[in-house]
């Protein structure tokens, strides 16, 4: 990998159906993310993987909306660099929520981005 630093998983495989969208991730070990957070033992910040649904949720399932909330956030294990992840994204557009959940060798997180309403699918 180059000296630039990512922003976003290296994206490994993707499956649409409809409104979901699963994604198979690999977390760059030169993430910006970590950065500071945290010294000798890295992490991937809850702030960080909220922004990462809203990109993806952007890209792949075309949605372009401000963010407009949280609801039932979970946090169940950490994200680390070189982590192997699946992403499912569910956009349930009566909610204007993105349900996302982030699987690894266990379940990382879990919850619903509110989106504001808007024209995008």
């Amino acid at each position: 990998m180059s000296d630039q630093q990512s922003e976003l998983p290296e994206v490994l495989n993707v499956k649409e159906e409809g409104s979901q969208c699963v994604l198979s991730v690999r977390v760059p070990d030169n993430c910006k993310w970590f950065d500071g957070h945290f010294e000798g033992a890295p992490i991937l910040s809850g702030v960080a993987q909220i922004d990462w649904m809203m990109t993806l949720a952007e890209r792949y399932l075309k949605l372009d909306r401000g963010f407009a909330g949280l609801e039932v956030l979970k946090f169940h294990n950490v994200i680390q660099p070189g982590d192997e992840l699946d992403i499912t994204l569910n956009w349930v557009r009566e909610k204007h929520a993105l349900r996302f959940e982030i699987n690894g060798a266990a379940r990382c997180s879990s919850g619903r981005v509110l989106l504001q309403a808007g024209v995008s699918s």
